[in-house]
């Protein structure tokens, strides 16, 4: 990333940046933030913006590590900087790889002037599944737990509750 950028960008948001890049970022909130910039960026691309505009557009109601990175990609385009380079050095060894896709569908479409309306409607389906098996993924964990007290703690006492009284009756007619 260039310096010039980072000076011209406002102090504290450029430190959040950097902070927020040297730590590792979840893949699950990589995917929200994801699910959140596509579909604006989808729009502003069927809509005849360029990809700059359209990244500029699609991160101004995201927020989180990945549309910092976003903005700063649409940001050092104003400096002169190439997309591909920006794109390179902030997204692209993302650990999500729907971020590292995104990334070279981005270079790609720039480089070769392909459309990307059609791809990011791909891309945007494939990240809604993967959200979806996370959240199945967690559902059935959460279910497991639930069901910890109920064998352990609920069940025994149903069980002593049924036998007691009925083990007093033989006792006492013995």
């Amino acid at each position: 990333m260039s310096t010039r950028l980072m000076q011209r960008l406002d102090p504290k948001f450029s430190e959040q940046v950097v902070a927020r890049s040297r730590a590792k970022p979840r893949k699950t909130e990589a995917l929200q933030e994801l699910h959140a910039i596509l579909p604006p960026l989808i729009s502003a691309l069927a809509g005849g913006a360029l990809v700059r505009e359209a990244l500029e557009v699609s991160c101004e109601s995201a927020s989180g590590d990945l549309a910092a990175r976003l903005r700063l990609v649409a940001a050092s385009g104003e400096l002169g900087e190439r997309f591909e380079e920006s794109l390179r050095t902030l997204l692209l060894g993302h650990p999500e790889p729907a971020v590292d896709e995104l990334a070279t569908k981005l270079a790609t479409a720039q480089r070769y002037g392909t459309g990307l309306v059609r791809q990011l409607d791909a891309l945007l389906s494939s990240v809604d599944e993967e959200l979806h098996q996370q959240r199945l993924r967690e559902a059935a964990k959460s279910e497991t737990r639930m069901l910890l007290p109920l064998v352990f703690l609920i069940l025994p006492i149903t069980v002593v509750f049924a036998l007691y009284p009925s083990l007093t009756i033989i006792q006492t007619s013995y």
